[in-house]
This record gives structure tokens, sequence and C-alpha cells, in this order.
């Protein structure tokens, strides 16, 4: 009779590992993974596949972080709207059309927010305290998250810079911060 010899924790870590450092181009070295775990290739390929890969969910839902919002800006404004490009080399856990929509989602937000700036510059609606209240804590805390953007390398730095000119955010805020004098 066959024994069946489980899994450990450690033995789990140790698979991903190899895994993950002897597979090139889509293709997992098994063998050799197999040697270093004293296993056999189907059990490491086995196991991986239906225990580990299949466990994890493929693309994360969990609610976006500003750090993880400016790393997409800055992404955009590197490889343009490249979204399975940006999802391989900065967003495994995320689908590219998860990317796409959170980019455009905050370009809607941005652009209704900027007409009702609009409207109130050319006096077309009365610029209602609340509103005005509302408008300059979106923008300010997205200043805000621009200026302390310090876990950046320099290249994402420089785009986000770009993204930051492209959004005119002190210009944005400062207006904000004169119409909520006049309250």
């Amino acid at each position: 009779m066959r024994t069946v010899q489980k899994w450990t924790e450690i033995e789990k870590q140790k698979l991903v590992q190899l895994v993950k450092d002897n597979t090139k181009n889509n293709r997992t070295n098994w063998i050799y993974v197999s040697q270093q775990m004293n296993r056999t290739p189907n059990q490491c390929k086995q196991y991986h596949t239906i225990a580990i890969k299949q466990s994890v969910p493929k693309y994360c839902n969990a609610q976006w972080t500003n750090q993880r919002f400016l790393q997409l800006l800055s992404c955009v404004q590197i490889y343009d709207k490249k979204w399975s490009l940006i999802q391989k080399l900065q967003f495994p856990n995320y689908s590219p059309e998860q990317l796409r929509q959170k980019y455009y989602s905050f370009l809607k937000i941005k652009s209704i927010k900027n007409e009702q700036i609009i409207q109130i510059k050319q006096g077309n609606i009365q610029p209602q305290f609340g509103l005005v209240k509302e408008l300059y804590e979106h923008f300010h805390d997205l200043k805000q998250q621009f200026d302390n953007c310090n876990n950046f390398d320099l290249l994402n730095k420089k785009a986000l810079i770009k993204a930051n000119d492209d959004l005119n955010l002190e210009e944005l805020v400062g207006y904000l911060e004169n119409v909520m004098k006049q309250y």
C-alpha cells in the first residue's frame, strides 16, 4: 500500500519559491524543483497547480490605497495606457481591466469636479460652501498625496510630477482656498 506524504507549510513555501526561481517564459523546470523537494516532478506540479495556485484568487478586489493609486498614475505616465504591460510589471494581482477601470473612474470623477469648478469660476452656479469645501478637500487631499510620495524611485517621481502638472492641482487648490475665504 502506498503512503501519502502530506505537504507541510515549510514545504509549501519552499515549493512556491522554487517554482518562482525556476520558471522562465512560463515554463517551470519541474525536474529540478522535484529534486530539491525530494518528490516526483508530477507531485510538485500537481500540488503547485491545484493546491497553491488555485487556492489564491487570481485578481485582487482589495480597497485601493493612495500609494497604489499614485503608482497607477505614474505607470500611465511612463507606459501610456498599455494596461497589460502595467499589470505585468507593477500590478500582478490586478487584471488589466481593473487597472483601466480604476484609471478611467478617476478621470471621470476629476472631470465632474473640474466642471463644477469651471461653473463656479464662470459664475454659472453660485458657490455653496458645502460644495466648495468638498471640492477643496478632494483636490487638497490629492495634492498632499502627490507631495508626500517619498516611497517612489526617481522615474516614478518624474512621472508623478508630470501627472501633478497635468492635473493643475496647485492652481485648483489655491482657487478653492480663495473661494472658501469668502465664507
